[in-house]
């Protein structure tokens, strides 16, 4: 009994990069919280989910039928790097970060230009690329200090509730601690599988509590602001 539970919970584990979005996107409609911020992450949510589920079924179902680049998941992690980086630059973008060194129209086209030439010259794209991970890293944790910075200067008072700020703490927390298992990912993989997949269940913990805490933000009540 002990086993066939312990098998549940990792299976759980295991697929919660996907059905952990779907407890924020239900708040989203559930709330109406369309505000155009809260739109691009529900934007990435879905986008998250579907790449997600597509994960957990290449290993569940192609891994033992396909052969080649499309039995792995591998380029799936890479896209969905891509896709959270993306969507949260446009978020910070939304929520105002103002600062002459994060200009959207300079830091989004130079950040695909990097991944790209990644993937062109240096590493396969159907294989993990802990460049592009952390490159993901560097980039979200910096627009999360400036962020933090920014609410540390302003004259505003915010009172009653901050979704932005619950946001992007989530992010932070999910960042910060994934930081050095992108780093050293590919090779962990290289040296010690068993133990990259063992420390790929603290990712998905991570994970969980960054959807969790998106959330409480799309479940909490409009912010008051005064100046």
């Amino acid at each position: 009994m002990n086993y066939i539970s312990d098998n549940i919970f990792q299976a759980l584990l295991d697929w919660s990069e996907a059905w952990i979005t779907l407890i924020p996107l239900a708040m989203y409609f559930f709330r109406k919280k369309y505000v155009h911020a809260y739109k691009i992450v529900a934007v990435y949510l879905i986008l998250a989910f579907i790449n997600n589920s597509a994960e957990g079924f290449t290993i569940a179902v192609l891994y033992y039928r396909v052969k080649g680049v499309f039995g792995t998941n591998n380029w799936l992690y890479n896209l969905h790097s891509v896709f959270l980086t993306v969507c949260f630059i446009l978020f910070f973008r939304e929520i105002g970060i103002r600062s002459k060194w994060l200009n959207t129209k300079w830091i989004l086209p130079l950040y695909l230009i990097t991944v790209g030439s990644i993937f062109l010259l240096s590493d396969d794209f159907f294989i993990i690329s802990s460049k592009v991970f952390a490159i993901e890293g560097i980039v979200l944790l910096v627009y999360c200090v400036s962020f933090f910075l920014q609410r540390l200067k302003d004259d505003e008072i915010y009172l009653d509730f901050d979704a932005p700020l619950v946001i992007v703490t989530g992010l932070t927390i999910y960042e910060s601690v994934n930081f050095f298992i992108f780093l050293f990912f590919n090779l962990l993989m290289e040296k010690a599988v068993a133990f990259a997949g063992s420390i790929w269940d603290v990712h998905n913990w991570v994970y969980i509590i960054f959807c969790l805490f998106i959330t409480y933000a799309f479940y909490g009540r409009t912010r008051l602001i005064y100046r």
